[in-house]
């Protein structure tokens, strides 16, 4: 049973994943300043992965969906060869514990797959935790990885884009009272019965939150403070709460529900 139903009838809500929605990218892990200046790397892929498997497992934090991050790893390891542990948190438990590992010089995965958030990436980079793409010794990279993609100031790529929007419940909100625009959520007929991810929640509510400000300009966020807007700590259980009497509308992520 369908708890919600995405709204995407005009134009304006078709917007760049980087500026309304949550790009997930990939970082190699830096060996927490370990100094690996004479490892050499395999010039092939067939070398990269026997050299993987000779280290015998891969290990990944990642942000992503649950579902997700399970069907990528089950594909990777029938691809490969090669075993993948996996722990999956949320961006800002990610960054806070891939930091204090690396940092203590025992990280504990390889890879992450966290939302993009300039200010933790900036962080990872500059302290030298994790590794540019360029420089981790991929062969051929980025070769003919989308240019749209590719992240290159901030040494990473994105590999998953998943696009925001407005989840509501439909024994509840019916015809004309559906929203077709951001602008109408600051409607005070609304007060009370919306609900949201703590703007500082993850890397992607912030950027949501500043695109709102960017886009719908500081009255609009100041109506949606007067609308009482519920806040919770992560947007799974903003969903959730769709499929209850009150709130009624809330902010989600655009992937679970077909347009």
């Amino acid at each position: 049973m369908y708890v919600g139903a995405m709204v995407r009838k005009m134009s304006s809500w078709r917007l760049p994943a980087l500026s309304a929605g949550l790009v997930g990218v990939l970082m190699i892990s830096g060996c927490g300043g370990s100094d690996t200046s004479e490892a050499t790397p395999p010039s092939t892929l067939d070398g990269l992965v026997e050299a993987a498997k000779a280290e015998g497992q891969l290990s990944v934090y990642g942000a992503v969906a649950p579902a997700v991050l399970d069907r990528v790893t089950a594909s990777f390891e029938k691809k490969y060869d090669i075993d993948v542990s996996t722990v999956r948190m949320s961006s800002s438990d990610l960054y806070t514990r891939f930091a204090t590992e690396a940092q203590s010089g025992k990280p504990g995965a390889d890879a992450i797959l966290p939302t993009f958030g300039e200010r933790d990436v900036s962080v990872l980079t500059e302290d030298g935790l994790v590794t540019p793409l360029a420089d981790a010794g991929i062969p051929d990279y980025p070769g003919g990885y989308p240019e749209e993609s590719q992240i290159p100031d901030f040494g990473t790529a994105a590999v998953n884009y998943v696009q925001n929007g407005l989840a509501y419940n439909t024994d509840m909100v019916k015809g004309d009272d559906i929203p077709t625009d951001w602008s109408q959520i600051a409607d005070p007929k609304w007060k009370g019965k919306l609900i949201a991810a703590y703007p500082n929640s993850s890397p992607n509510t912030l950027n949501f939150f500043n695109f709102l400000l960017e886009t719908q300009g500081p009255d609009f966020l100041e109506a949606l403070r007067a609308n009482d807007v519920k806040y919770v700590d992560g947007e799974s259980p903003a969903v959730q709460a769709v499929a209850a009497p009150d709130p009624t509308l809330s902010r989600r992520r655009g992937a679970a529900q077909p347009w």
